[in-house]
């Protein structure tokens, strides 16, 4: 029979990382720090997670926010447009379906 794999070969499961990120909050001085490696091991994320937090507070940088803007204004989002493509869309499709549909609709 084979011999059982080395405690440090196997994978840790979830309750062994939780327990291990729990130990070593006892440890560390920043209790902030060991509760987010406890909620990041346990496979879920709370808005005290340094990490998150950080990133809310930093927002968006001006790049970020003009690069959205620009994906935003090439899918037809800008106001300061006045042509809207959706009803000719709509009326260029509802013409197809009828055309088609003649004999076999109505």
């Amino acid at each position: 029979a084979p011999a059982p794999a080395p405690a440090a070969a196997r994978e840790m499961t979830t309750e062994e990382k939780v327990a291990a990120a729990v130990a070593a909050a006892d440890e560390l001085a920043g209790r902030e720090i060991a509760t987010a490696e406890a909620d990041s091991a346990a496979g879920y994320e709370s808005d005290k997670d340094v990490v998150i937090k950080k990133r809310a507070e930093e927002g968006l940088s001006k790049n970020m926010k003009d690069k959205l803007k620009a994906e935003l204004r090439s899918q037809g989002a800008d106001p300061n447009t006045a042509f809207n493509p959706f009803p000719v869309i709509f009326l260029g499709i509802s013409l197809a379906v009828i055309t088609a549909g003649v004999g076999i609709l109505f």
